[in-house]
């Protein structure tokens, strides 16, 4: 299954869409994850890279960067997302000086240097 139909422009956009959405608003992954195509290939980045990506040209770089960007940001294979959305508000704002326990921001850094 391919969904390449749209101008190359129109997913172009859609590409940058998802990416703003889905690093503004944490959960809204999931509705891209429930979709009908998504969970008919498979939840996974190389299923949903193959599913948004057709069978043409690439279209160019920036098109293959925010292809692949809003690909990671709705799969998190990493699971930031799940991470952060497992946090509260004032966990997320807060940064405990005193405490010497480590900001959500800290921790990120410190798990990304894992991977």
């Amino acid at each position: 299954m391919v969904l390449r139909t749209e101008t190359y422009t129109a997913q172009l956009k859609a590409f940058k869409d998802i990416i703003s959405l889905t690093t503004r608003f944490l959960g809204l992954r999931d509705v891209f994850l429930r979709c009908e195509h998504v969970q008919a290939t498979g939840v996974s980045k190389a299923n949903i890279m193959k599913l948004w990506s057709g069978t043409g040209p690439s279209p160019g770089y920036e098109w293959d960067f925010s292809l692949e960007l809003a690909v990671s940001c709705v799969c998190d294979e990493a699971k930031l997302a799940v991470f952060l959305e497992g946090k509260k508000l004032d966990e997320l704002v807060r940064v405990p000086v005193e405490s010497g326990e480590y900001s959500v921001v800290e921790r990120l850094l410190v798990a990304s240097e894992s991977w």
